[in-house]
Order: C-alpha cells, then structure tokens, then sequence
C-alpha cells in the first residue's frame, strides 16, 4: 500500500525539504538516484551560498513548472516531477509484484474537493493503465457530512482523521483484495 499525497509530486524531485534529501532524476528512462550520500545540516549550513544569479536563473527555469505543480493544472505526466513520480510508481509496483504481493495505491487529498485535482487524474490514469487497485479517499471523504470532513486534518491527519482514515482504508482493502 502506498499513500500518496498530493504535495509528494513535488517533493520527488526536491533535493532539499525541510532537510536535505535525496531525489530522483530520470536519465534514458531509468531513475537514478541523487543527492547520496545526504549532507548534514551543519554541512549545507557551512556551504557557500551560490550568487544570486543562479537563484535567478534556477527561477527562470523550473518557476512556471514549480508553479503548476503548486495549483496542479495541466497534464502533469509532463512535468519532471510528473515523470518522475511515475517511473517511482513503476518501479515500485513491479519491485511488490515480483514479491508475489498486490501492489494497492492510495490517494491521499489535502485539499479535499468536489472534483479532483490534476495529480489525482494523473494517478487515476496510471493505475486504470496499469491495473493497480486503487483507493481514492477524497471520494470517501466526501461522503462524510462536512462537519466531520472539517476535522480530519490540522496539518496532518488528527486523530480522528486517522481513525477515520483506517476504517476507510480497511473496508476499501476488503473490497479490492478480497
């Protein structure tokens, strides 16, 4: 089972959130794996900054897709992150698969919406081609009254949220695995 949340999109690609970490690239259609060995706080802390131009020009340059990416518009298996996240997704199935185990993706949304957003038409996409049960909780969630909608997350799911989440998760797994 993998839940994916929305903002996962971006961070696939992001050598740095919150922390440094590594990321994905994808180079004659293979993912290869970067930023590895991960730095230590105190050595980005003790890098020097690089001029301001490259920020510009970083800006230029991957600011119209961070800016898709952010609204979740367009048809984003074309972005890097698009493309990336789906070859993460492949690669990921096909590792549970070989295990003889049932590969089960899970939509995680934030924010909850009548219609989905473009990353779950994406996803949705990419597991009716594949064949890869699907659990989509934005279509559960709005099936609950909003007053019990509004308390499933502050930031992160509440403890109600996961509770709520759980039982969702279970009935849907009965369904899809039985």
């Amino acid at each position: 089972m993998l839940g994916f949340f929305q903002g996962d999109l971006e961070r696939n690609v992001l050598s740095f959130r919150d922390y440094a970490k590594p990321y994905f690239e994808i180079v004659d259609d293979r993912l290869v794996l970067r930023n590895v060995p991960v730095a230590s706080p105190e050595e980005l802390l003790g890098r020097r900054f690089p001029s301001p131009a490259l920020y510009i020009a970083s800006l230029v340059r991957w600011g119209p897709e961070r800016l898709r990416l952010a609204l979740s518009f367009g048809n984003l298996d074309e972005t890097q992150a698009g493309r990336v996240t789906l070859h993460i997704l492949d690669a990921m199935r096909e590792a549970v698969l070989r295990r003889g185990a049932q590969f089960v993706l899970m939509i995680i949304p934030r924010p909850i919406t009548a219609h989905g957003s473009d990353t779950e038409r994406m996803l949705r996409r990419w597991a009716a081609e594949t064949g890869t049960p699907m659990v989509n909780l934005r279509t559960a969630y709005l099936r609950l009254p909003p007053v019990e909608r509004d308390r499933l997350y502050d930031g992160h799911w509440t403890p109600y949220g996961a509770r709520v989440t759980a039982s969702l998760l279970a009935a849907a797994l009965r369904r899809h695995l039985s």
